[in-house]
């Protein structure tokens, strides 16, 4: 079964991973930033999108939060990985690095998933 995730399920998760929710006091900012962030984030994602198989996306200068998440479910981590360090980049340089990094991690380990379409067998 393939869960489809929204904008607003991305923005949640990038917040749980910065240590806040969406009822925190004080991430009206970061509430305001999200929707901005995240279509730049699913433009420099979309080529790895169409590497997965799905369409290329055409970069927009914001989404609506309550639309689907509009690339492959194998993106999702890293895109709200992507979207944590963006929103605290101007807070604490070294999760933003870390989160970064991570999502980086998560990108080129599915597009190594996706290059091997055959099982490896020993050849002689």
């Amino acid at each position: 079964m393939v869960i489809i995730m929204t904008n607003n399920n991305i923005y949640t998760y990038a917040l749980s991973l910065i240590g806040e929710t969406e009822s925190s006091l004080g991430i009206s900012d970061y509430d305001a930033r999200a929707p901005i962030l995240l279509a730049g984030i699913i433009g420099g994602l979309s080529p790895f999108n169409r590497e997965l198989g799905g369409e290329e996306q055409s970069f927009v200068s914001t989404v609506d939060m309550t639309d689907d998440f509009p690339l492959d479910n194998r993106l999702t981590s890293a895109a709200a990985y992507m979207l944590a360090a963006d929103l605290i980049l101007d807070e604490n340089l070294e999760l933003y690095t870390a989160l970064l990094a991570s999502a980086n991690r998560m990108i080129a380990d599915e597009m190594k998933r996706a290059t091997v379409t055959a099982p490896i067998t020993e050849v002689y």
